[in-house]
């Protein structure tokens, strides 16, 4: 499956490029883009990204303030990366809502694999819906068979993956673009 990242960056400088080229093409991630926190918090009412990265050269106050913002609107994984190394800066943003911080320079290997380790206990986190039933409406996941009203339903694997898709996100809206990465496999790129 292709993850998406929302990388929220206040910088358009050629260093911000690289490091939105090295997600899409070494950590094979879709990357939506916002400069602010404002455009990052509005994206997170529209999209459903599987992972936050802020990166936004602010430190202390400000980027506490950020992570304390998103932290209202979602329970995604808050990876803060920072040129700040003071021990008080860190303790202050973990506490205010981020869940890793990485401080500048970084390797972008160790940047991958602490992506990759956020993303691997989310999706631990997430339990695999194996049965769903609602009134005459029961649906086995596992079995991939559908029940209405005492009589089965003939669906297509596909048709049985977007249901598990769309009734285990009953609380937010599942974008087009992550049903086609989710049901199709596809490996679409912003």
């Amino acid at each position: 499956m292709n993850n998406t990242i929302l990388f929220v960056n206040d910088g358009t400088g050629s260093a911000t490029q690289a490091l939105r080229a090295t997600l899409s093409v070494l950590g094979h991630f879709s990357v939506l883009h916002a400069n602010t926190v404002e455009q990052a918090l509005a994206l997170l009412q529209h999209e459903s990204p599987d992972l936050v990265m802020l990166d936004i050269n602010m430190t202390g106050l400000r980027c506490q303030e950020a992570c304390r913002a998103m932290r209202q609107v979602s329970d995604l994984h808050i990876i803060v990366t920072s040129v700040s190394n003071a021990e008080s800066d860190k303790v202050l943003t973990l506490d205010a809502g981020a869940d890793d911080y990485v401080t500048k320079p970084y390797s972008i290997q160790e940047l991958l694999a602490r992506i990759r380790a956020a993303l691997r206990r989310r999706q631990k986190a997430e339990p695999e819906l194996e049965r769903f039933v609602n009134g005459d409406l029961e649906i086995d996941f596992v079995s991939r068979r559908a029940i209405l009203a005492g009589r089965r339903v003939h669906l297509t694997p596909k048709e049985h993956d977007l249901l598990r898709i769309l009734i285990g996100h009953t609380d937010r809206p599942v974008p087009h673009r992550k049903l086609l990465q989710l049901v199709m496999g596809t490996g679409l790129r912003r």
